[in-house]
């Protein structure tokens, strides 16, 4: 999963010129590949770490946790890039 994100997530990155379009299409695909098995990952982990009667709080407390790093991620990325000058120093 993280080699197709590692694949997408510079095609994004680089997608910032004209004519670029597939770029942004190719990029968004391989990142949407990689999502099930960050997805799935949180279950099938709490389903052998945990007893039967743990795992919907393990499981529910990993993917939580997820979307709270999403979160941050949109928090701290406005805090970084304030203005459209910071964008491009950014991705180079």
């Amino acid at each position: 999963g993280s080699i197709i994100k590692s694949g997408g997530s510079p095609l994004l990155g680089q997608s910032l010129g004209d004519g670029d379009g597939w770029r942004v299409y190719l990029g968004f695909f391989l990142v949407g590949l990689s999502q099930p098995l960050y997805q799935c990952t949180p279950a099938l982990l709490s389903a052998s770490w945990f007893p039967e009667n743990e795992r919907t709080m393990a499981t529910g407390v990993a993917l939580n946790s997820n979307q709270l790093g999403i979160g941050f991620a949109f928090v701290f990325g406005t805090l970084l890039v304030a203005t459209t000058d910071d964008i491009v120093p950014y991705f180079q």
